[in-house]
């Protein structure tokens, strides 16, 4: 018997056994009227006769995905590319879900063709890159820390061995024992700085005023703004914009972007502008400086873990801001011209 009425034709095509989709057609009452060979492989090899006639979710028992065929059949609301992991008889198995209604000529639902697409062998290479990926950030986080610790420790062992020299007088005893400690702290510093970016930080996320936070962080940089003759200048759009976030971090994300900014600045005329803006449901702060700007070739580097074009830098400020933004589910955009200056343009949403 043809399940498929006539003027359905092209969904019976749909049932060629030669697919490598999973392939289910049902009636009105959930009930399985044909399944082609891959639907029948996949759930181990159940006979056909043995599918027609029973309720889908008695044959398919594959977690969620049973109530979304079986709502869009009752609701009418076909399904387009739904990503779900899904539990076939004790496999786990990653399937993309569509589904096609099948009307009556009176409009009425006569049925559904659900599509099943098996994707769990593209899935698992993406798993395998993302741990190569990790593996390899590990390994450069290692090399990293053990270069940026090499330094400081290798000039303490040297101001402690002339320590071991009988020749030294007191003054210059006192001297190279203040080095070791300013040493011992640059290293302190730097591992502190290390776990708090490799250890997930918990935040304290609170409705707060992000207008007044910017302008406190301004006004608390503007003495290292004018001992570095800069001038900041803020354009405040709205008077009070409220959002949820953690404080502390997001000051600290401010104070790291204006610090930069201050940093980069080389020119007479040194100015920043920062303005705050909200558009719907979006919080936009951006910074912009017009000072030594970002070479095309370090712009993609500038978030990757101990990268920094300062003598003294560390490299670990911009990844740690950019992992503060992202446990706001926020953005950050950045447009440079080496020579002209820079611009962050970080967005949060209100709602959070």
């Amino acid at each position: 018997m043809n399940v498929f009425p006539e003027e359905q034709s092209d969904f019976y095509k749909l049932f060629s056994e030669n697919s490598n989709n999973l392939l289910i057609y049902l009636d009105s009452d959930e009930n399985i009227l044909a399944i082609n060979k891959a639907a029948r492989d996949k759930v181990y090899y159940i006979d056909e006769q043995d599918a027609i006639g029973r309720k889908f979710s008695d044959v398919f028992a594959i977690d969620r995905s049973t109530s979304v065929v079986i709502e869009s059949l009752n609701s009418g609301q076909e399904v387009h590319g739904l990503e779900r992991l899904v539990n076939i008889k004790g496999n786990l198995v990653y399937l993309i879900i569509d589904t096609k209604i099948i009307f009556t000529g009176n409009g009425l639902i006569q049925g559904l063709v659900c599509i099943l697409r098996d994707i769990t062998d593209r899935k698992i290479e993406e798993q395998k890159l993302v741990t190569l990926e990790k593996q390899a950030v590990s390994g450069l986080l290692a090399a990293g820390i053990a270069h940026e610790i090499r330094n400081p420790l290798t000039a303490a062992i040297g101001f402690i061995q002339l320590l071991q020299q009988n020749s030294i007088d007191e003054q210059k005893q006192k001297q190279y024992l203040e080095y070791v400690l300013n040493e011992l702290k640059s290293i302190s510093k730097l591992v502190s700085d290390f776990m708090r970016l490799s250890t997930p930080t918990e935040t304290n996320k609170q409705k707060i005023s992000i207008t007044q936070l910017l302008n406190e962080t301004i006004d608390f940089m503007q003495g290292q703004a004018i001992l570095s003759n800069v001038v900041i200048e803020r354009c405040i759009f709205c008077e009070n914009i409220m959002a949820t976030v953690d404080s502390d971090q997001l000051k600290q994300v401010f104070i790291n972007f204006i610090r930069n900014a201050i940093e980069a600045s080389n020119k007479d005329n040194a100015t920043i502008l920062i303005s705050l803006d909200q558009l719907d449901k979006a919080v936009t702060i951006t910074i912009e400086d017009n000072g030594i700007g970002i070479s095309a070739e370090n712009i993609g580097k500038i978030y990757d873990p101990f990268f920094t074009t300062k003598k003294e830098g560390t490299g670990i400020g911009l990844t740690g801001v950019s992992q503060i933004i992202r446990n706001h589910n926020g953005t950050i955009n950045v447009d440079s011209i080496e020579g002209e200056g820079t611009k962050f343009v970080i967005t949060l949403s209100s709602e959070e």
